[in-house]
C-alpha cells in the first residue's frame, strides 16, 4: 500500500489535467503543544506520575524530549519516554514529587514541516514555598531569517522553473509556430538560449534553498535532542514525507532542465511521420515538461501545513495556491529577464505584432493567477487573522501587512499594464507594422515589468517568512484569555469573581457567593474595594447590584492605574460576621510580564525588603495560610507550618496532606503514609526576596490584623517570564504578614501567623511505606 502523501501526489496528478478550481487554504497549525496533562498553569492536589503532551502535527519521537524541572532547575521526569502510535501524543513519567511550581519544557521535530518547535508551561502541585518561585511560560520556536531567505530561494526557483515554460511553451513558442515572428528561427533559438541559462540558475537556487533549509533543520534537531548532525541529517532525509518531498525538490527541476535542450515546439516540423494522431511529438514534450513542472509545488507542499491534515481538500488549495503563484511571478521575471533581450533586437514591425499578440494573452493569464491569489489569501487572511489587533500585535499579522504593502503597489503596476499598455499595444498588432512612438512604447511596457518582477520578488520574502511563523490565531490561542475568573474561599463561603475584559479602565465584576455546600448566597450585601499596591493612592469602594442566585455585579473603572491592585470585597449578612475575600489582580501583567530593565526601583524600598528577609530568617516557627488561584475559577488552599531547621508540614484542603523533613517526603491522601526521597533538601527558614530583585517600590501604608505596615511591591524574573510580588511589612518587628503574588495564570495571596509559636514537626508513627 502507498503512503497517504503518495495517495496525494496520485490525485494531483489527474487533476492537473483538469480544469482549475479552487478554495482558499488557511494556514495549517505549526508542531505546537494543543493540550496536557497535566494542564498548563493549574493547580494540582495530587501529584501526577506521568506527564502527556498532545501535539497538533505528528512530530519526530526520536528528535522529542521532554523535561520536567523542579525549582532549583532540577530534573525531575524519569526513563521512559513514549511516543503514541499516531506520533501526535508523547508521555514521560516523574519521580514522586513534592509541594511547588515544576516547570515542562520540549522540544521537537515536526516530521510534516521538519522544523524544531520549543515551548515549556508550568503546573502546581500544594502551597509554593515562602520566598521561592519560578514560572516560566511557553514560546514558540521563531524561524531565523536565514530559514526565510532559504524559503525565498526555493518559491523563486520554483515559480521560475514553472513560470518560464508556462509563457515559453504557451506563448512564445506558440507565436513563433504561427510565423508571426518574421526575425525567424534564429531569433527564436536565442531566446532559448537565454532561457535555459535562467532555468538553470533557477534550479541552481532552488536546490540551494532546499540544501539550507534541510541544513538548519538538522541544526535545529541536533540541538533540540543531542547527536551529531549528520545523525540529524540522514534522519531528516530518509524519513517520509521529506523523501518524497526531495525527490520532487530536486529530480523534477533536473528533468527539466534536460529536456529544455530538446527543440521547442515552434522551432520543429511537424511531418505526418512524426506525429501520434494530431499531436506531434514535440507537442507532447511540450505538454509533459508542463505537467512535470506542475508537480514542482507539491514538494514544497509535502512538508506544508496543509499535509498534516488528513483532508485532500487543503491538500489541493495549498498546492493550487503555489502554482497560481509560481506562474504569475515567474512569467513576469521571464518576459523581464529572458525575452526583453530578444524583442529589443527585433524590427519594428516584428515587435509591434509579437507584443501586440503576446500582451493581451499574458495578462489574461495574469489575470486569471491573481484572482485566485487574491481570493486565497483574503479567505486565509480572515481565517487565520482573529481580529485586525492581531495585525499589529503578532509576527504573522506584521508580515501579512508587509505583504499586502508590497502586493498593493505591485497590482497597481498591473492594472496600468492591463488598462494601459495592452489596448496601445494591441492596436499595433491589429495593423501589423510599425507606426512612431511604438519603440519607446515597448521599453515602459518592460520598464514596469522590471518593477513588478522586482515587488513580486520581495512578496515572496512576506510569503516565505508567513509559511515559517505560527498563525495570529494560533498566537491568541496561547495568550491569556480577555477575563479572569478567580475564587477565593473564606470560612464558610467562597466567592468567585469575574472580570471582563480585565483591563486599566471600565470592567465589569460579578461576583458569585456560595456556601461551602456549594448553595448559592443570595441574602448579603456586597461591597467592593479597590486599593493600588504600587502607589499610595488611597481605596476606592462601591456597592455590587444582587442579580439574584448568588450573583452581584459592579460596572466602572475602578482600576485606573497599571500596577498590582488588590480588590477586596466584604460580605455582610445580618446576624453574621462580615466576610473580607482579598483578590490581587494586574490587568496586562500577564501580556508583557518582564519589567524593562530601566524601571527606576527605590533603595528605600530595596532596604526595607532586605530588613524583611533578615527578621523572617531569625524565626524558628511559622503558621502560613496559602490561597492559590488561576484564572479560570480554580483555586488551592494549603495550610503550612515550618520548623527549624529544616522541617515542613502541610495540608491541602481537600486533598492530600505531607510532611518534608530535609529531603524525606511523607504524603498521604487519606490512606497510610508513603515515604519518597525528594530531589532537593528543604531549608527553614530561607527567605530572599531582596536577593530575587533588583526592582521594588514602596507602596501604601494599610492595617492587616492591627499592625501598621508598609506595602513593598517588587518583581522576580527568572528565564523569559515573571512575578509580581507584594508584601506586607510590620513596622515594628520587620515580619512579613502577607505575601500576595501575580503570575501568568497565578494568583495568590498568604497569610503569615503565629511566629515562633510552640510546634514540632516529626516523622509520622511507622515511618511510612515505601513509595514509587
Amino acid at each position: 500500500m502507498g503512503t497517504p502523501a503518495q495517495g496525494k501526489i496520485l490525485t494531483v496528478l489527474v487533476a492537473v489535467t483538469a480544469a482549475m478550481a479552487g478554495a482558499a487554504v488557511p494556514a495549517m497549525a505549526h508542531a505546537t503543544l494543543e493540550r496536557s496533562d497535566p494542564p498548563a498553569n493549574r493547580l494540582l492536589l495530587k501529584p501526577p506520575a506521568e506527564v502527556v503532551l498532545h501535539f497538533s502535527e505528528p512530530v519526530d519521537p526520536q528528535r522529542t524530549e521532554i523535561k520536567v524541572l523542579d525549582q532549583e532547575g532540577r530534573r525531575v521526569d524519569r526513563p521512559g519516554f513514549q511516543a503514541s502510535s499516531d506520533r501526535r501524543r508523547a508521555r514521560v513519567p516523574v519521580q514522586s514529587l513534592g509541594p511547588g511550581i515544576y516547570t515542562v519544557t520540549w522540544r521537537t521535530l515536526s516530521i510534516v514541516d521538519h522544523h524544531t518547535y520549543e515551548g515549556f508551561f508550568t503546573f502546581t502541585l500544594g502551597p509554593i514555598r515562602p520566598g521561592a518561585f519560578s514560572l516560566q511560560a511557553g514560546v514558540p520556536s521563531e524561524p531565523w531569517p536565514a530559514e526565510v531567505a532559504a524559503r525565498w530561494l526555493v518559491f523563486m526557483g520554483a515559480a521560475v522553473l514553472i513560470g518560464g515554460l508556462v509563457v515559453d511553451r504557451f506563448f512564445v513558442s506558440s507565436l513563433a509556430s504561427t510565423q508571426l515572428v518574421e526575425a525567424g528561427e534564429a531569433w527564436l533559438t536565442a531566446v532559448h538560449r537565454r532561457w535555459r541559462i535562467a532555468a538553470g540558475l533557477a534550479a541552481a537556487a532552488a536546490a540551494a534553498g532546499t540544501t539550507a533549509e534541510l541544513t538548519f533543520q538538522a541544526v535545529r534537531t541536533a540541538a533540540a535532542a543531542g547527536g551529531g548532525f549528520g545523525t540529524a541529517l540522514a534522519s531528516l532525509a530518509g524519513g517520509e514525507p521529506a523523501r518524497t518531498s526531495l525527490l520532487l525538490r530536486i529530480a523534477i527541476p533536473i528533468v527539466l532542465l534536460v529536456s529544455l535542450r530538446r527543440p521547442a515546439p515552434g522551432l520543429t516540423p511537424r511531418p505526418a511521420a512524426r506525429a501520434v494522431g494530431r499531436v506531434s511529438l514535440p507537442a507532447m514534450l511540450g505538454l509533459s515538461q508542463l505537467l512535470l513542472a506542475a508537480l514542482l509545488p507539491l514538494g514544497i507542499t509535502l512538508t506544508s501545513h496543509a499535509a498534516a491534515t488528513p483532508a485532500l481538500l487543503p491538500f489541493l488549495a495549498d498546492w493550487l495556491h503555489l502554482l497560481s503563484a509560481a506562474v504569475w511571478v515567474g512569467g513576469l521575471i521571464f518576459l523581464a529577464a529572458v525575452l526583453e533581450p530578444g524583442v529589443r533586437s527585433m524590427d519594428a514591425d516584428d515587435r509591434a505584432r509579437f507584443l501586440g499578440s503576446l500582451v493581451p494573452r499574458f495578462s489574461n493569464l495574469a489575470v486569471a493567477s491573481v484572482a485566485v491569489l487574491v481570493a486565497t489569501g483574503a479567505y486565509a487572511a480572515w481565517v487565520n487573522i482573529p481580529g485586525l489587533e492581531s495585525v499589529r500585535t503578532t509576527a504573522y499579522g506584521r508580515a501579512l501587512a508587509i505583504k499586502i504593502a508590497l502586493l498593493l503597489p505591485l497590482l497597481g503596476i498591473a492594472a496600468v499594464n492591463l488598462g494601459v499598455m495592452r489596448p496601445r499595444l494591441a492596436t499595433l498588432a491589429r495593423r501589423g507594422v510599425a507606426v512612431p512612438g511604438s519603440l519607446p512604447l515597448a521599453q515602459r511596457f518592460f520598464r514596469l515589468v522590471h518593477w513588478e518582477a522586482g515587488l513580486a520578488a520581495l512578496v515572496l520574502v512576506a510569503a516565505g517568512a508567513l509559511a515559517l511563523l505560527p498563525t495570529a490565531r494560533q498566537v491568541q490561542a496561547l495568550a491569556p484569555s480577555g477575563t479572569v475568573t478567580l475564587a477565593r474561599p473564606v470560612g464558610d463561603l467562597e466567592g468567585v469573581v469575574r472580570i471582563d475584559p480585565y483591563q486599566v479602565g471600565e470592567n465589569v465584576f460579578e461576583l458569585r457567593l456560595q456556601s461551602g455546600q456549594g448553595l448559592p448566597v443570595s441574602d448579603a450585601r456586597v461591597r467592593f474595594a479597590f486599593r493600588p499596591l504600587a502607589v499610595p493612592m488611597g481605596t476606592a469602594a462601591a456597592d455590587a447590584v444582587p442579580r439574584g442566585d448568588g450573583r452581584f455585579t459592579l460596572r466602572g473603572a475602578y482600576i485606573s492605574t497599571r500596577g498590582p491592585w488588590l480588590i477586596t470585597v466584604t460580605v455582610r449578612r445580618r446576624g453574621m460576621e462580615d466576610r473580607d475575600l482579598l483578590y490581587v489582580v494586574e490587568p496586562g501583567w500577564e501580556r508583557t510580564p518582564v519589567p524593562s530593565t530601566t524601571s527606576p526601583t527605590d533603595a528605600t524600598a530595596m532596604a526595607l525588603l532586605r530588613q524583611a528577609d533578615a527578621a523572617m530568617n531569625r524565626l524558628r516557627t511559622l503558621r502560613q495560610r496559602e490561597d492559590l488561584a488561576d484564572d479560570s475559577g480554580n483555586h488551592v488552599t494549603t495550610l503550612l507550618e515550618f520548623a527549624a531547621p529544616n522541617a515542613l508540614r502541610f495540608r491541602v484542603l481537600g486533598g492530600m496532606e505531607a510532611i518534608i523533613i530535609g529531603d524525606v517526603h511523607f504524603s498521604r491522601e487519606g490512606g497510610a503514609w508513603q515515604r519518597s526521597q525528594s530531589p532537593s533538601s528543604l531549608t527553614f527558614p530561607n527567605f530572599a526576596y531582596g536577593e530575587s530583585t533588583r526592582h521594588a517600590t514602596l507602596g501604601p501604608r494599610e492595617l492587616v490584623d492591627g499592625a501598621r505596615t508598609q506595602v513593598v511591591v517588587f518583581t522576580v524574573t527568572l528565564a523569559r517570564a515573571s512575578a509580581r510580588y507584594a508584601v506586607w511589612i510590620e513596622e515594628k518587628s520587620h515580619r512579613i504578614l502577607r505575601v500576595a503574588m501575580v503570575a501568568p495564570a497565578h494568583y495568590m495571596i498568604s497569610h503569615n501567623y503565629d511566629f515562633d509559636a510552640p510546634l514540632q514537626i516529626q516523622v509520622p508513627p511507622g515511618g511510612g511505606n515505601p513509595g514509587k
